[in-house]
């Protein structure tokens, strides 16, 4: 499992962002146990354009997260999960930064420094 992680890693650095979401795919079915692989899973589907797919990973981490009692974290994987039905995808947002969709989730997952 490790070495597969490194690999997505490796190429979602590489900018492969559909060979990232192909191996992460596999990584979560395999432990079905795991939402945080659900939401890496989650965030190389958007990163790939497959908002369809990233929508239904992260809702099975949010029901995964729920089951856990670990009610924050299923919050903010939520709205992630939102956004993703929604369609209206941060894009462009995230081409004024330079920055790819897993990175813009994780600004928005950031806390507020309000």
């Amino acid at each position: 499992m490790c070495a597969t992680l490194r690999k997505a890693a490796r190429e979602r650095r590489r900018g492969d962002f559909r060979r990232a979401m192909a191996l992460l795919k596999r990584a979560a079915f395999e432990a079905q146990d795991r939402p945080g692989l659900w939401t890496r899973y989650a965030l190389a589907c958007m990163s790939a354009g497959q908002t369809a797919d990233g929508a239904r990973a992260f809702s099975q981490a949010v029901w995964m997260l729920e089951r856990r009692g670990q009610t924050q974290a299923a919050a903010v994987t939520r709205q992630l999960a939102e956004i993703a039905r929604s369609g209206h995808l941060p894009d462009n947002y995230a081409r004024r930064r330079g920055l790819p969709w897993h990175a813009f989730a994780q600004e928005r997952a950031a806390p507020s420094k309000h």
